[in-house]
């Protein structure tokens, strides 16, 4: 039997940041906008795996309503042990999410 642990960072609706960001993509899809520089390197990558300029207006925010996924630092010692340094941990980021797959 295999086990998969998964851990992830995650920046949803109690995250400032997201908060901030989500108003600015939904603001700028109502007015017909383009998206501030600062918002659109906060998506990078994380709007399954692209960018908002690279998915439809459209189905944006359905997709990131609920927050986003965000990569997490993490290291393995000598002893097996998975290490990740508080300093990595995005600010954005308001829960890191561990499952075990079996």
């Amino acid at each position: 039997m295999s086990v998969t642990l998964s851990i992830n960072a995650f920046a949803g609706k109690n995250s400032v940041e997201f908060k901030k960001h989500y108003n600015a993509v939904k603001f700028c899809i109502e007015n017909e906008l383009s998206y501030p520089k600062e918002t659109s390197e906060f998506f990078k990558g994380k709007v399954g795996g692209d960018n908002l300029e690279d998915i439809s207006s459209k189905s944006i925010l359905e997709y990131i309503k609920n927050g986003i996924s965000i990569p997490l630092e993490m290291h393995e010692d000598d002893e097996g042990k998975i290490i990740i340094n508080t300093s990595d941990i995005p600010p954005e980021a308001d829960e890191i999410i561990i499952s075990l797959d079996y």
